[in-house]
C-alpha cells in the first residue's frame, strides 16, 4: 500500500489484543465495546490520537477497508505486533524475501509521487500538518529503525558462532551463504533508510521548521476569518450581509483567459466576497498589549534593532571562533593529561579547568544556536539598513514639534520689525 492511498483512507485504532478505540464527550480515547461502537479517523488524525513514546507502541491505525468481511480484528493488525516478544522465528522464516517488496522500483511506482506537481491542487494546510507530524515524531523511527538494526547485527553474530562452532556440510554452506547475504541486504537498506531520516533532519525536520510549519497553518486558519476595513467608503459596507463560504475559483482562474469568458455564470452568482488579498486592513477589537499606558522609546527601540542586525553575523561568527579555540584548548589539555602524573591537588585543578571550559563552551554553544533561531528567517544586511531607515524617519518625526516651536518664535521676533 502507498503512503499516499493510505493517507486517504479512514482507519481504526486499534491494541496490540485487537481492542478497538473511541472517542468520548471529553475528547479523550477511549475503549470500544466493539468493533461496531469503534470510532473512525483520518490517517493523520489517528497518529495524531496515538501520539509519541512508549504508550504509541501498543497502539495502530489500520485502515477500515482491512476488516470488511471478517469479525477478527486481530486479523488486519501489523505482522510485528502479532508476535510475541518471547517468540522468534525460524532462520528461514526472517528472511524470507517479500516478493511484493522485492524491487525499489514497485514502491516508487506505486508511491503516484511524479513530477511535475499539480500545484493548483495541493492543500497546503494538509501538507503542512502532515510534514509536522513527520517531523514531530521521526525520533520514534529512529529508534525503531537502531532496534531493527540491532536484531539484524545479533542474528549476523548467531549465524558467524553457528559456522564457528558447528560443521557444515556443502549445502549447509550454501544455505548459510544466502541467509547471510540476505541478513546484510536487510542491514544496508536500514543503514540507508537512517541515512535518508538524518539528512531530512538536517535539511528541514528541525524543531524551528516545525514551529514556523505550525505558525504557517494559524496564518492559513486566520483567511477563514478576514474581515475587509473599508479604506473611506465605511457607510457603503454600514449594513452589508456578511461574507459567505463559496467554493474555490483558483482552478478557474488558472484555465479562463479573461473573466469575460464566464460573465454569465457570474452574473447570475454574484461574488459577495470582501476580503483583501493580502489580508490588509483588518479588523480588530480593542485589547491591552505590553505598550499601552508605558513610555515607549521607539527611536531606542529602533536603534537597538538597527545595532542588533547590523552585528549579528559578525558576533556570530566571533561566538565560532571562540568555540574553536576552546576546542584547540581543550584537546591540548586532553594530550597534557596522557604524559604527566598528577597528584591529588594537580589533578583537581586540571579537572576544574576543564570542567570551566566545557561550561564555557556550552554557554557559548547555547547562544550561538539562539542567534540562529534569531536571524534564519532574515537577511540582517537589508534588515539594518531598513531599521536605520526607520531611526532617520522617527528621528524627523520627533524633531517636527521642535522645529515647529522654533519657527513660531522667529515669527514672534520678526513681527515689531514688520510692524515698524
Amino acid at each position: 500500500m502507498s503512503s499516499l492511498s493510505a493517507m486517504q483512507k479512514m482507519h481504526y485504532i486499534v491494541d496490540r489484543s485487537g481492542n478497538f478505540y473511541r472517542i468520548n464527550g471529553n475528547d479523550q480515547l477511549v475503549a470500544a465495546s466493539g468493533r461496531e461502537d469503534a470510532g473512525v479517523f483520518g490517517f493523520l488524525e489517528a497518529n495524531q490520537r496515538i501520539g509519541g513514546g512508549k504508550k504509541a507502541q501498543f497502539y495502530s491505525a489500520v485502515p477500515v477497508d482491512e476488516y470488511e468481511g471478517t469479525d477478527e480484528a486481530k486479523a488486519a493488525l501489523p505482522t510485528e505486533q502479532k508476535k510475541s516478544a518471547n517468540t522468534a522465528p525460524r532462520m528461514e522464516e526472517a528472511y524470507k524475501p517479500d516478493p511484493e517488496r522485492s524491487d525499489a522500483a514497485i514502491c516508487e511506482s506505486e508511491s503516484k509521487m511524479s513530477l511535475p506537481y499539480d500545484m493548483k491542487c495541493i492543500d497546503w494546510k494538509e501538507y503542512l500538518t502532515h510534514f509536522c507530524y513527520i517531523a514531530a515524531n521521526v525520533h520514534n523511527y529512529i529508534d525503531e529503525l537502531n532496534q531493527e538494526l540491532s536484531d539484524l547485527d545479533m542474528q549476523t553474530c548467531d549465524m558467524m558462532h553457528y559456522i564457528e562452532l558447528y560443521d557444515q556440510n556443502e549445502e549447509d554452506s550454501i544455505r548459510l551463504i544466502a541467509l547471510l547475504k540476505e541478513c546484510r541486504e536487510q542491514r544496508r537498506d536500514v543503514k540507508d533508510e537512517m541515512n535518508r531520516v538524518e539528512w531530512f533532519q538536517r535539511a528541514i525536520g528541525s524543531s524551528s521548521n516545525i514551529a514556523k510549519a505550525r505558525d504557517g497553518i494559524k496564518q492559513m486558519d486566520k483567511l477563514k476569518t478576514r474581515v475587509y476595513h473599508p479604506r473611506k467608503l465605511k457607510a457603503l459596507f454600514k449594513d452589508c450581509p456578511e461574507k459567505t463560504v463559496r467554493s474555490s475559483k483558483l482552478i478557474r482562474a488558472f484555465t479562463s483567459d479573461t473573466c469575460l469568458d464566464i460573465e454569465k455564470e457570474f452574473t447570475e452568482e454574484p461574488d459577495m466576497d470582501y476580503i483583501t488579498e493580502e489580508g490588509e486592513y483588518m479588523e480588530y477589537t480593542k485589547q491591552t498589549t505590553i505598550f499601552d499606558g508605558a513610555e515607549n522609546n521607539w527611536r531606542e527601540f529602533a536603534k537597538q534593532q538597527a545595532d542588533f542586525f547590523a552585528n549579528a553575523e559578525q558576533y556570530m561568527y566571533n561566538l565560532q571562533a571562540d568555540l574553536e579555540e576552546l576546542d584547540l584548548e581543550l584537546e591540548q589539555t586532553l594530550r597534557e593529561i596522557e604524559d604527566a602524573n598528577y597528584n591529588v591537588a594537580q589533578g583537581y585543578k586540571v579537572f576544574k579547568h576543564l570542567k570551566d571550559l566545557r561550561n564555557a563552551k556550552k554557554e557559548k554553544q547555547k547562544e550561538l544556536d539562539c542567534l540562529y533561531i534569531l536571524t534564519e528567517r532574515f537577511d540582517c544586511g537589508a534588515m539594518a539598513e531598513v531599521m536605520d531607515e526607520c531611526v532617520c524617519d522617527i528621528e524627523s518625526v520627533l524633531a517636527e514639534p521642535e522645529q515647529a516651536i522654533q519657527e513660531t518664535d522667529e515669527v514672534r521676533e520678526l513681527e515689531p520689525a514688520m510692524a515698524g
